[in-house]
């Protein structure tokens, strides 16, 4: 399992930044897509880097995994689920 805090500015093609406005203060929503094709929807990023995975403790992949993210906005109130895995 990787650390928390993957970067993912080089995995987008648009510059530092996802393309498309923020889902919350400092945050946007996004779905990684693996090489695999192992897909994660709910991927918090905030400031260009993955800061949760919903449903896991720990990001389950590497930066070199990643295929493809996705900008989506399906907000869940990870501040809520943090507090339950402590």
């Amino acid at each position: 399992m990787a650390e928390v805090g993957i970067a993912v500015e080089r995995r987008t093609s648009c510059g530092p930044d996802l393309p498309g406005p923020e889902t919350g203060m400092g945050y946007q929503i996004v779905s990684i897509v693996l090489n695999d094709g192992r897909k994660f929807d709910q991927v918090a990023v905030v400031e260009g880097i993955i800061a949760e995975v919903r449903g896991h403790r720990d990001i389950p992949f590497t930066e070199d995994q990643i295929a493809q993210i996705l900008l989506t906005h399906e907000k869940w109130d990870f501040n809520a689920e943090r507090s339950a895995k402590t």
